[in-house]
């Protein structure tokens, strides 16, 4: 893949675990990056302080380390372009705001929350789009400033009233969307924070964002933000929507069905070089049709001609396969430090030939580095009857269970 350098990002918030969704918009984004000589960006978005959840921001750098997707920029390694945490930047924010009152791009809307409620179980009835009404959108300038001095009240995008909006997805070409069913969308809340559309389209813009990689689920969104774009006199970046994480039943990737806490795939011993390589055959298809292959061979061969839009399959089989692939390509020396540096045997302390001689003998039947202590316990522990018995197998008899 080449062309010009791209400036890519990744902008999850600290809502909880770091999600494998994270991980795999991380990927793409770096990839491209790292392919055109470009530049990949962290940004923490946690304008949303309702479900902001500490500590989750640390768990989210050692998540993405832990599988080598490393940022150029970002909250800790600093860069021109910061401060990369939304809730540092409510200053910007409030600046474009009033840049889009004043272009009347955008208007203060007044509404109270039970008029909305109202409004929207209307339009619902009636079935009808679930949009605002414009009920504030005619307000003059004085008295919309007027009443902004003692009246909470919302900042709104002003849509055109007619025609449509035309985006451009990178995969999907050209997108129309019909003007008169988009919603006016609020861009400042009335807590004085930005929505995540104003803060995504104001960041990208500053950070010199070229490409946005994001998944599908934000497709909807893609009108909203070329009309800010074009609010602003800004030319948009490209965007590219990759496709949603399916579960088996084809359903979103949801933890109901799928863990889907970065965590857990390191906690249970899955190798970062396996969850990344199988991340990458989610969508896309290497050109010698193989599934296993490490990061680097995957920025060498991306293009974006190879990303299927159909919802790929989250198959734990699959991962724990390629895991197992990932697994045997260690040596034996390799595989010991992994096993003791990440905690998954409790034997570090036995006598290291037993223990090098027990890893070369397990190591072909690994799916997870976390089953190794159940495969090789009886290496360095006497097992007592039960665990004997089942060596022997259901069957066994008195005799056969004190030969063992």
């Amino acid at each position: 893949m080449h062309g010009t350098p791209a400036r890519t990002r990744v902008a999850p918030s600290p809502t909880g675990d770091p999600h494998v969704g994270t991980a795999y918009q991380a990927l793409f984004s770096k990839a491209v990056a790292e392919a055109t000589g470009g530049q990949f960006l962290l940004r923490i978005e946690d304008t949303d302080r309702e479900r902001y959840h500490e500590g989750s921001e640390a768990k989210i750098f050692r998540a993405l380390r832990w599988l080598g997707l490393d940022w150029d920029e970002g909250p800790d390694v600093g860069g021109p372009h910061g401060p990369y945490r939304q809730s540092e930047r409510t200053a910007i924010y409030r600046e474009h705001a009033a840049m889009l009152l004043e272009r009347g791009t955008a208007y203060r809307c007044f509404c109270t929350p039970e008029r909305l409620t109202q409004l929207r179980e209307e339009r619902q009835a009636a079935k009808l789009p679930i949009r605002y009404d414009r009920h504030c959108a005619g307000l003059s300038a004085e008295e919309s400033a007027a009443r902004a001095e003692g009246e909470p009240h919302v900042l709104r995008l002003r849509v055109p009233d007619s025609g449509q909006t035309v985006g451009r997805d990178g995969c999907r070409g050209e997108v129309a969307f019909r003007n008169d069913e988009i919603d006016d969308q609020v861009l400042m809340k009335s807590d004085g924070f930005p929505t995540y559309h104003l803060a995504n389209v104001v960041d990208d813009r500053l950070m010199g964002i070229t490409h946005v990689i994001r998944g599908e689920e934000w497709l909807p969104s893609l009108p909203k933000h070329v009309l800010l774009y074009a609010a602003f006199g800004w030319e948009p970046p490209t965007f590219v929507h990759t496709p949603l994480l399916r579960n088996k039943d084809k359903s979103k990737l949801s933890k109901r069905k799928n863990p889907v806490s970065l965590d857990h795939y390191r906690e249970e011993g899955f190798l970062p070089e396996a969850l990344v390589n199988f991340l990458g055959t989610l969508g896309w298809s290497h050109p010698e049709e193989k599934d296993f292959f490490g990061y680097r061979e995957f920025v060498e061969r991306f293009d974006w001609s190879r990303l299927s839009l159909a919802g790929p399959i989250f198959d734990l089989d699959k991962l724990q396969h390629l895991n197992g692939l990932w697994i045997r390509s260690l040596t034996p020396e390799e595989l010991r430090e992994r096993l003791l540096s990440g905690g998954f045997s409790r034997f570090g302390e036995a006598d290291e030939r037993l223990l090098a001689d027990a890893v070369e003998l397990v190591q072909e039947r690994l799916t997870r580095l976390g089953e190794f202590d159940e495969m090789a316990a009886f290496f360095f522990e006497r097992p007592g009857i039960d665990e004997a018995a089942s060596l022997v197998g259901k069957k066994a008899t008195p005799e056969a269970v004190k030969e063992v």
